[in-house]
């Protein structure tokens, strides 16, 4: 009996890997999705990343990565997240782990150990996760002849930049200033570059915007939901989030998943109207 051993992955890990975290798809989507994208290797590059595994007599039973924005991913049996998440710090390039993203058990466990029990959080959420089967999406109607949908175009990411620096500061409690101002704008900039942005506009304006931020060929991850204050209670972000929906069943997806917090009942309203429905719960850590 070889036991429980945890180790880096690298090359000619990428199947079984793939395999482990089909399993469990609506709390991976970062990790496939990041993985499919740029591979196993970490040469510090945009969804790159560091990665683990924890084997039970040889065989896969958890996988974790940190990655080169500093957040780490994890998806294993909660009792070994400590043991794996310390293996994964040290597998790879050295980068400072800035936040931790997984099932709320996993990341309950694995915050207990250095360096993350050495630090206080800014944020330590705990959210619903959600999955809908897109042929069950019930995109909402328009409400009047002024408003239209479509994805988002380099002429708005002004007031997107805008928008994804008041999200991340309001959801992800960012702290305030000019480092955080370029982070967001990069991440919206990439997210419109990529196709992956869509709006609702009221007159040409745009008033609600949403986000895939993971995506694999069967499934997409919605993030980054935002609407300004002054638009609110109006369904404006299910709107949006259903342009999302509906480009991603168009280009083939059959399934999504989105995660919101456990308090955030306009959210989960917006949601569920939508056909989403709650399937686990998902945790986000970050210092």
């Amino acid at each position: 009996m070889v036991g429980i051993v945890h180790r880096a992955l690298g090359p000619g890990d990428e199947a079984k890997l793939e395999f482990f975290l089909a399993q469990t798809p609506e709390s991976s989507m970062f990790l496939r999705s990041n993985l499919r994208a740029a591979g196993i290797v970490d040469r510090g590059e945009r969804f790159q990343g560091s990665y683990a595994g924890t084997f039970e007599d040889g065989v896969l039973i958890g996988a974790a990565a940190l990655y080169w924005n500093g957040n780490l991913m994890i998806q294993c049996p909660q009792a070994y997240a400590g043991a794996l998440v310390a293996e994964t710090l040290a597998a790879g390039l050295p980068r400072a782990a800035s936040g931790i993203m997984g099932p709320s058990a996993q990341v309950e466990e694995a915050i207990q150990i250095p360096p993350f029990s050495l630090r206080r959080a800014r944020l330590a959420a705990r959210q619903d996760l959600f999955a809908l089967a897109l042929a069950d999406l019930k995109p909402p109607a328009l409400p009047g002849p002024e408003f239209t949908l479509g994805a988002a175009t380099g002429d708005d990411r002004a007031i997107l930049r805008d928008w994804r620096y008041a999200y991340c500061r309001e959801v992800l409690s960012w702290p305030d200033g000019a480092e955080s101002k370029r982070r967001a704008a990069e991440e919206i900039d990439r997210t419109i570059d990529d196709g992956l942005g869509f709006v609702l506009r009221r007159a040409g304006a745009p008033v609600a915007y949403a986000g895939i931020n993971a995506r694999l060929p069967d499934i997409v991850q919605i993030g980054g939901v935002y609407v300004p204050h002054a638009e609110r209670d109006q369904g404006y972000g299910r709107l949006a989030t259903g342009a999302a929906l509906a480009s991603a069943k168009a280009a083939g997806a059959t399934n999504a998943i989105l995660f919101t917090g456990i308090e955030n009942a306009a959210a989960k309203f917006c949601y569920e109207g939508l056909g989403f429905r709650v399937v686990g719960d998902y945790a986000i850590v970050l210092y």
